[in-house]
């Protein structure tokens, strides 16, 4: 049984892509796609949050998991919608994940943030 207090080893990426996929002008070569639909709707700015960095599992575990998996490659894309990426932005989230990963993964890894549209594009 895996310890309620941190990242959920079983957590798999959604897809692990075997071509290169430039994101936000960055050439990756064969990231780890995750794809997360979640919708800013009534959720306050606490309620983010959590989900995100302070919660019971946050996401930043999840993101730490991947990180350290021998079967993830060091370079990592996180899609959202844009309603929510726009919002992870505007309350400084994505710099904060950022720096919580910084804080638990000792190795290299690039780490980008995009849309649904914008992968698309």
């Amino acid at each position: 049984m895996p310890d309620a207090s941190g990242p959920n080893d079983a957590t798999e990426v959604d897809v692990d892509l075997d071509s290169e996929l430039t994101v936000n002008g960055n050439t990756l070569d064969s990231p780890a796609i995750e794809s997360k639909y979640r919708t800013v709707g009534d959720k306050n700015d606490f309620v983010i949050r959590q989900e995100m960095l302070d919660g019971e599992r946050p996401f930043v575990d999840q993101l730490e998991t991947q990180l350290r998996s021998d079967d993830v490659s060091d370079e990592l894309v996180v899609v959202f919608p844009e309603g929510y990426d726009s919002r992870l932005e505007e309350l400084g989230l994505k710099t904060e994940i950022r720096n919580e990963l910084d804080s638990r993964v000792s190795s290299d890894y690039t780490l980008e943030f995009t849309t649904y549209t914008e992968l698309e594009g």
